[in-house]
């Protein structure tokens, strides 16, 4: 899917696609797919919460400025926990030097509420 970020701004959005197979046209299969459309900045700030995520992609380290949520817990894409710390005080830098290179996910607990945000790390 291309998706022109200007036409529809930064955010969450979602869009019915529609597969046709190409040995046989007339058998097809629709369905919704959303796409959060970043700044592709490297500087992300999350609507819900007042967080601030840096640099991301990242090598060594990742920075978390701003609303300072109780708990962090960086995972795998596949959902492996890999470190889990209770955010004592902010800014909070994470060391991710000796991850190797790919996509993880940072969970972030704010009370009752969470959310996931995609880390890459070169």
């Amino acid at each position: 899917i291309l998706v022109d970020s200007t036409s529809y701004g930064i955010g969450n959005h979602s869009f019915i696609t529609t597969v046709y197979l190409v040995q046989n046209p007339l058998c097809s299969s629709s369905d919704t797919v959303n796409v959060e459309i970043t700044d592709c900045s490297g500087i992300e700030t999350y609507n819900n919460f007042d967080i601030v995520i840096y640099p991301n992609p990242a090598h060594n380290k990742i920075i978390l400025e701003g609303e300072k949520p109780s708990n962090y817990v960086l995972m795998t894409i596949t959902g492996k926990v890999l470190k889990q710390f209770i955010i004592r005080k902010m800014p909070e830098t994470i060391d991710i030097s000796g991850l190797p290179s790919g996509i993880y996910l940072l969970k972030l607990q704010f009370g009752n509420t969470c959310t996931v945000k995609k880390i890459i790390i070169n």
